[in-house]
């Protein structure tokens, strides 16, 4: 099973529902992987433990990020040094969009 789908399944969310789009599950496998290849798994396994906090985070605090607004309508920005988790809630569900190193753009249009 992929790191993404795991650390998904095993994080307990409070109060909405967090997904991961397509795309963004596919940030957070290149993100897991680079940390395993370059610095080693203990380093993987403290970002993936970096990114199941935020994610709980988001999940109970849905507007802990900065606002803004793309062609597509509002999402949020929350920083994860040295990355940028992208979302968007609706109704009671939150959406992750992307997930970018900070100085990236993302290659979606928001």
């Amino acid at each position: 099973m992929p790191l993404a789908k795991l650390l998904i399944l095993n994080m307990p969310l409070s109060n909405l529902t967090l997904h991961l789009t397509a795309e963004a599950e596919h940030d957070l496998e290149q993100v897991l992987m680079y940390s395993l290849i370059h610095w080693g798994e203990s380093q993987m396994l403290t970002r993936a433990a970096t990114f199941e906090a935020a994610f709980a985070r988001i999940s109970a605090f849905p507007e802990i990020a900065e606002l803004h607004f793309g062609a597509a309508g509002e999402f949020r920005r929350l920083l994860v040094p040295p990355h940028v988790v992208i979302y968007r809630r609706i109704g009671d569900e939150i959406f992750v969009v992307s997930i970018t190193h900070q100085r990236e753009v993302p290659r979606k249009r928001l």
